[in-house]
């Protein structure tokens, strides 16, 4: 079936949608947002087409482009988090996702959104500061055009996972360093983890197990991390380079392969510009991760 959703659309970039995220009957979208500003997000129940929501706030919301969305996986033995109807089975006063919504814009800023079960009144809450705030107004300049990407996902129900500067690298010189942030929403705390990027994050992906994450930068690379035997110390390994950069990563559903998309480029001399999907086995990471199968995608 085909449901029709009217995002408003204007000249040059108003309009454009940079971030989707899907949980259960629900899909979140945001960009460059028109009518209710930059920084708004719609969520949209897909069964039927109709706005649930949209989330703006004037005093805490965004108030740039939104880069990216992520929703928080439901808690262990509750796989359907995105039903309606309560457990005492009596009908909600307004029907909205049980679950919360990640969001992060170009200035940096991370917010967690939170609907309220009784009103459907959705509530952001800071998670990271916008990058003027956090390192600095002389950083935050270096970073802006850096930030056409920030990625999130959620590494299990309590862990947020994003890009988090590390300085200045010393090959290529000058380059921003990035490592992976973990902010759990349980403790308020976070870490960081020791995986090095340079440039800027393109992409992160976790497994639905909460075991494996996969990220990718500017440069090509991209990291494969295990934390099978060490929830703080994960062992890594690194598909082999040099690679067009990754924009999209995924785990399959058994966490036994993971699919890499590329950016397109021109293989050879007048061959037709492709992007590729590649899958690598990652259920047996001792011998290194296995190219299974490439795809070459006409663009």
């Amino acid at each position: 079936h085909r449901r029709t959703v009217r995002w408003q659309v204007e000249r040059g970039d108003s309009g454009r949608i940079f971030a989707a995220a899907v949980q259960g009957k629900y899909v979140a979208i945001a960009g460059h947002g028109v009518m209710g500003g930059l920084g708004e997000i719609w969520i949209i129940d897909m069964t039927n087409g109709n706005l649930v929501r949209s989330l703006v706030d004037v005093n805490r919301g965004h108030r740039q482009v939104i880069a990216s969305l992520a929703w928080q996986p439901a808690p262990p033995g509750n796989a359907d988090g995105d039903k309606d109807t309560p457990a005492d089975g009596k009908t909600p006063t307004h029907k909205a996702p049980a679950l919360r919504l990640a969001s992060a814009d170009v200035e940096g800023r991370v917010l967690l959104w939170t609907p309220d079960t009784t009103t459907g009144i959705w509530s952001p809450r800071t998670i990271v500061a916008p990058d003027r705030e956090t390192y600095g107004p002389a950083v935050a300049e270096a970073l802006a055009w850096r930030r056409r990407f920030l990625p999130l996902t959620f590494l299990d129900h309590n862990q947020l996972l994003m890009p988090r500067y590390a300085g200045t690298a010393t090959e290529p010189a000058g380059a921003a360093r990035w490592r992976i942030q973990r902010f759990n929403l349980a403790t308020n705390r976070s870490d960081v983890l020791a995986i090095d990027h340079i440039e800027m994050v393109t992409t992160m992906a976790a497994s639905d197990d909460g075991k494996q994450l996969a990220t990718g930068d500017a440069t090509g690379r991209v990291w494969w991390a295990s934390f099978a035997n060490d929830a703080n110390a994960p062992s890594l390994k690194s598909i082999a380079g040099p690679r067009r950069v990754a924009l999209s990563l995924d785990f399959s559903d058994d966490a036994k392969r993971l699919l890499v998309g590329t950016t397109a480029a021109s293989t050879v001399v007048d061959s037709p510009v492709v992007a590729t999907l590649e899958w690598f086995n990652v259920s047996d990471a001792t011998t290194g991760l296995q190219s299974l199968s490439t795809v070459n995608v006409p663009s």
